[in-house]
């Protein structure tokens, strides 16, 4: 998925597999990326939490 947030690109994807989730976020502006990958499932959404806060932080956006 590819959003924008203020001026930066934001592309994105997630993704499960039996007990295992993923989450990708790259902002090309600032030549960055995380990955977070779990290998349990009962974390729910926490995955994706992580990497939107890591996110955040690089383009200063207010939580």
């Amino acid at each position: 998925m590819i959003s924008h947030i203020h001026d930066y690109s934001i592309i994105s994807h997630t993704g499960s597999l039996s007990g295992m989730l993923s989450s990708v976020i790259i902002v090309p502006e600032i030549n960055s990326a995380v990955i977070v990958l779990t290998n349990s499932s009962q974390g729910g959404n926490s995955y994706n939490t992580i990497s939107s806060a890591i996110r955040d932080e690089w383009i200063g956006r207010k939580r």
